[in-house]
């Protein structure tokens, strides 16, 4: 008897003692940035991406295509674009940025056609990319994700035609694997394709199609939906629009989507600097998606449906379910503060499972002077981030909610390092004369 309450108390010592130190490690968690790290990673370095160039406004003969290469480790590797004959080796050096001029015969301008426009690039060592689509008044940019982190179920984000002479809310696929079939729901019809009518195509590796809305009335292929049976790369975008829509000027806007399974149900945002409030786009892949803006219910969406709302403080967005949430900024004649500054241009707000410790990254062009990084940081760790090898001031950042505060810095042109000690957030983006660009760091 006496060794059965023995083996009974030092159960319930060892009970207790558990229960001490889940409270413990709750408490610590809180008090480290909610939950420590998430577990599930979002891969933006690899050794193979397929990405494709979109149609920009094409008003000048400006037009130039960048892919911005950067790396840990200095490495090579290739890039090739099968239906103009392009083979291309390329050289990074570790933490530096090579960039490589793409032929405009590469932009994908077709409605509706099949083409072999995708650019493969593949490299010895995990290497980051972003495209640049520079055009004077009409440029962005995106983060490319390589093919392990591209899916088959996708739904589009965009905005709406709303100037007839430039249609084009649109998006681009790019296969991976040959004998690929997708399977695309628009939400507005193009062409021979009706809104929310199926209809299936079969695709091979590297090469492309585009599908836009060319009847120049105002209509948007945000939430159209797109299936495979293999993982393909899908972008999303538009030719030129103005956002909100209505306000002067307009401007291209591209970015790579993320793939279902790789949505979230919290994102923190921060505003662009020097603008007084950016328009954010919150997408849904589940029916009856509750959606929160600061903890306030904002909407309860459907699958491919969206909510737009315009923000100009740190925001935190949740959700029910996981969604897609896009960052704009708006057009140059939204501000009343410096008007002609600034144009639309679209970031897909990162979420936590796709920071980093360390990021590499460039300013994109010399036209564009204005330029800035956007930073989403766990509040343990605002004194210890470095921008090319100095502290940054902790007294820039400001509190997004009780584990993540934020900053907004402004940069000069060029190539710089951002580094910390725990995984934080970076979205970059510049403003010039009727121009803007933006996207997250990888």
């Amino acid at each position: 008897m006496f060794k059965k309450r023995i083996y009974f108390l030092t159960l319930s010592v060892i009970a207790l003692l558990f229960l001490f130190m889940s409270s413990c490690s709750d408490m610590l968690n809180r008090y480290t940035g909610g939950g420590g790290d998430p577990d599930e990673i979002i891969e933006t370095r690899g050794r193979e991406f397929f990405v494709s160039f979109q149609e920009n406004a094409g008003e000048t003969d400006t037009r130039e295509l960048y892919l911005f290469i950067t790396t840990d480790t200095t490495t090579t590797g290739q890039i090739s674009i099968a239906g103009i004959a392009y083979n291309q080796t390329f050289f990074v050096t570790a933490h530096t940025i090579t960039q490589v001029q793409i032929p405009i015969e590469a932009m994908v301008t077709s409605n509706d056609v099949i083409e072999n426009l995708g650019i493969h690039i593949t490299s010895v060592e995990p290497v980051a990319v972003y495209g640049i689509n520079y055009e004077a008044q009409g440029t962005d940019s995106f983060l490319a994700y390589p093919v392990q982190t591209c899916g088959r179920e996708y739904f589009c984000i965009s905005y709406e035609t709303n100037i007839p002479s430039y249609p084009g809310s649109y998006f681009t696929i790019t296969a991976i694997s040959d004998d690929t079939t997708i399977t695309i729901t628009p939400t507005v019809t193009s062409g021979v394709h009706p809104a929310d009518t199926a209809y299936s195509i079969t695709m091979d590796s590297s090469q492309t199609y585009r599908l836009y809305d060319g009847a120049g009335d105002v209509k948007d292929i945000t939430g159209s939906r797109i299936i495979s049976d293999k993982p393909i790369a899908v972008f999303s975008g538009h030719r030129i629009c103005q956002i909100p829509t209505g306000i002067v000027a307009g401007n291209h806007i591209v970015e790579q989507l993320l793939p279902v399974p790789l949505w979230n149900t919290i994102y923190r945002t921060v505003p662009f600097m020097d603008k007084n409030g950016d328009t954010i786009r919150i997408l849904a892949a589940d029916d009856g998606t509750v959606v929160y803006i600061n903890g306030t219910v904002i909407a309860t969406l459907n699958a491919g449906e969206f909510t737009e709302r315009i923000i100009t403080e740190n925001t935190v967005i949740t959700a029910s379910a996981p969604v897609l949430v896009a960052h704009y900024a708006n057009g140059a004649e939204y501000d009343s503060v410096d008007i002609g500054f600034g144009d639309p241009s679209m970031v897909i707000i990162p979420s936590s499972a796709q920071f980093r410790t360390a990021y590499n990254f460039s300013t994109i062009h010399d036209d564009i002077n204005s330029n800035y990084i956007n930073i989403i940081v766990p509040y343990t760790a605002i004194s210890r981030i470095r921008l090319d090898g100095s502290l940054l001031d902790s007294g820039l950042f400001s509190e997004i909610d009780e584990n993540y505060y934020g900053a907004q810095v402004p940069i000069l042109q060029g190539t710089h390092t951002l580094s910390g000690p725990r995984r934080f957030g970076l979205i970059l983006y510049g403003f010039d004369h009727f121009e803007a660009y933006s996207n997250s760091g990888g």
